[in-house]
């Protein structure tokens, strides 16, 4: 199969590249994990941060390239990102905005394979690592659940982190450790674990976090087994005593009851603005303002991080909600009733404006305007299918049901199957296609 990835300093450009590539800002306040910072600057050449959700991996990591002296690349996963070509796409631009040059010569490679075999491509990515970058750096890849179960990224990294080159040192943060082979590194004592016992907080750290307050920490601490998100919930209300109390009461979660604490008492227009944002993986000021007929999106945004409330701002104006946040918002989204499919469509419109045809289409699904969907798919198709990136495609299209679905999109599965040899399915696709033309 002949492989097209083309250089990704055109081809991902979009308003999502600075903050996929870059850290979340860290606010004030937040307290320094000294205890762990001195455990991430040990050299290594594989450091896995393995914990559940809301256990501060992203926070940790954000002040450990603070504080790095050596150049650093940063790389915040997503659902998008579970495509072998787009992985491989955003390591190469983010090193490449490090290292001028980088990336050519592994791009290239993606010509020469007739299957994604990881192996041309790895070999050539060392290499170049090895040519052109005559320093030590550091590569942070953050959320790797969401591509833990895409064989070929495994397999990319597996193949990497046996042959690393000796300037790479490699970061990542998982909810579980990536099925990948580790024994070489580990025999050589060059992998570091922190664990999720590790990641909880000590009671001097939440006594940092809560500061000169008058708190019960031994119940506090019992109560919430270190777990982060809970510590920094409680930090937020100030009647401790009745949370506690509240807590050993409820049958809810830890989280939902805390969440729901938290969220109950912020005013009516900042819940509004919150439930009705949760449908944006990414929070863009101005398409907030299209989508939630406001003025002030980028206002509340900041309010939001100033307050703790679990909004992170990565570069420039651009902001997300912590996953865990996100989920009860979306929870809420559904038990309260709102109709989301106005919003959808207005926020996807505003994309399609700007141009962030692939925010537009997902958009549009989810507001179930297939026909919409089906027009903007039908004009990045070919482009997302010469960068090689036919999971990407082929998951857009399948989200489509089949008796709304366009028949050209039908001809790009057929071509998805035809370039992946499986010659029977993209025949019956391609006389699917005839059929509904």
């Amino acid at each position: 199969m002949t492989q097209r990835l083309n250089d990704p300093m055109t081809e991902i450009s979009n308003i999502f590249i600075e903050a996929k590539l870059s850290p979340p800002a860290l606010t004030s306040g937040i307290v320094e994990r000294q205890r762990l910072l001195s455990l991430l600057n040990t050299k290594t050449r594989l450091t896995l941060i393995i914990a559940g959700a809301g256990y501060g991996k992203t926070t940790l990591l954000a002040q450990f390239v603070r504080g790095l002296k050596q150049p650093f690349v940063w790389y915040s996963l997503d659902e998008r990102d579970n495509d072998i070509s787009v992985f491989i796409s955003y390591i190469v631009h983010g090193i490449s905005q490090k290292f001028k040059g980088f990336g050519e010569k592994t791009l290239k490679a993606f010509n020469f394979s007739d299957k994604i075999k990881t192996h041309p491509i790895e070999n050539a990515f060392i290499s170049e690592v090895t040519e052109k970058i005559c320093e030590d750096f550091t590569l942070v890849i953050d959320d790797y659940p969401l591509v833990l179960k895409n064989r070929e990224i495994n397999e990319f990294l597996s193949y990497l982190l046996r042959w690393m080159p000796e300037n790479l040192h490699l970061v990542i943060s998982s909810r579980e450790t990536p099925p990948v082979s580790l024994s070489k590194l580990r025999r050589k004592g060059e992998l570091l674990k922190i664990k999720m016992e590790d990641m909880a907080f000590t009671k001097e750290e939440a006594e940092k976090l809560f500061g000169e307050e008058d708190v019960d920490m031994d119940t506090v601490m019992e109560t919430t087994e270190g777990w982060i998100t809970a510590l920094t919930l409680f930090s937020q209300r100030m009647d401790k005593s009745k949370l506690i109390k509240g807590l050993s009461e409820t049958e809810k979660s830890v989280y939902d009851y805390l969440f729901s604490e938290i969220y109950d008492n912020l005013s009516q227009e900042i819940r509004k603005f919150l439930i009705q944002s949760s449908v944006f993986t990414i929070l863009i000021p101005s398409v907030l303002d299209k989508a939630l007929l406001l003025n002030n999106s980028l206002d509340i945004l900041r309010s939001l991080e100033q307050k703790k409330l679990f909004t992170f701002r990565q570069k420039g104006e651009v902001f997300r909600y912590h996953h865990l946040m996100k989920e009860f918002l979306e929870k809420r989204l559904k038990e309260e009733g709102i109709e989301k499919n106005t919003l959808c469509t207005r926020g996807a419109e505003a994309y399609e404006k700007r141009e962030l045809f692939m925010d537009a289409v997902e958009l549009y699904i989810e507001a179930n305007s297939y026909k919409k969907a089906n027009n903007v798919l039908k004009k990045i198709a070919e482009d997302i299918y010469n960068k090689s990136q036919f999971n990407t495609l082929l998951s857009l299209i399948e989200r489509i049901p089949q008796d709304k679905r366009d028949p050209w999109l039908t001809y790009w599965i057929a071509r998805i199957y035809e370039v992946e040899g499986k010659w029977n399915d993209a025949l019956v696709y391609f006389k699917n296609a005839e059929k509904k033309t």
